[in-house]
């Protein structure tokens, strides 16, 4: 409740003598971790995190937490590690996956990471990730699959997809075919529901230098 409220003080002192009770309470650990990392404190968050580990080493979900987490740190090898293992437990497991996809761009593999984007998809269909993988296959210089997946979002959200309305103005900018991006805004702007909206698509229209990449085959959304 304190948490809810924002009072993150409180919440601090309640979860902090929550664990000195119950220090090998599994639940407690997961609140106490999932603050932690909601407050940036990621070695706070491990210390919960291998608790975890340590009470059930079967549950995927622990490998998985220290595996996001230690990919900020740096710790690319270790959060490997982390996440290969969560994965081993449960093939299917969404957050050791998005680990291995962090750890991938981190190491400035894009293609590497585009790949497990492509795996969490299947298991997580959102209108946003797709957009975020159209992102990825233009800096690869593979618009054809971009724009498929440009399609996808639209079709998973085909209104107020407003994420796809700010990247379509952007990836012209990219492709340099500022009159047609130009033409985009002034549509979005005009078709906009609110001063909210027509700010973040305005400030969706400054170009951004597109991350050059051997082009690789990477699958279109299938129908």
């Amino acid at each position: 409740l304190a948490q809810a409220r924002s009072d993150y003080e409180l919440a601090r002192t309640l979860i902090t003598r929550a664990v000195s009770l119950a220090p090998d309470d599994y639940g407690i650990r997961i609140i106490a971790a999932d603050f932690a990392a909601m407050t940036g404190d990621v070695e706070a968050e491990l210390v919960h995190v291998d608790r975890m580990i340590a009470l059930d080493p079967l549950n995927p979900l622990g490998f998985g937490q220290r595996a996001t987490s230690l990919v900020p740190l740096g710790r690319l090898d270790e959060a490997e590690t982390s996440a290969r293992r969560a994965l081993k437990l449960d093939p299917g497991n969404l957050v050791g996956m998005t680990a291995m996809a962090w750890a991938a761009l981190a190491r400035h593999d894009l293609a590497g990471g585009m790949a497990w984007m492509l795996k969490i998809y299947g298991s997580n269909i959102d209108p946003s990730a797709a957009v975020d993988i159209a992102m990825g296959l233009d800096s690869l210089q593979e618009y054809g699959a971009a724009d498929a997946w440009m399609a996808e979002s639209r079709r998973v959200q085909p209104q107020d997809n407003l994420y796809a309305d700010q990247y379509d103005v952007q990836r012209l900018f990219l492709r340099h075919q500022d009159a047609a991006a130009i033409t985009a805004i002034r549509v979005a702007t005009a078709t906009a529901k609110s001063a909210t909206d027509i700010a973040a698509t305005r400030s969706m229209t400054r170009a951004s230098s597109a991350i050059v990449i051997t082009p690789i085959a990477i699958a279109s959304p299938c129908c």
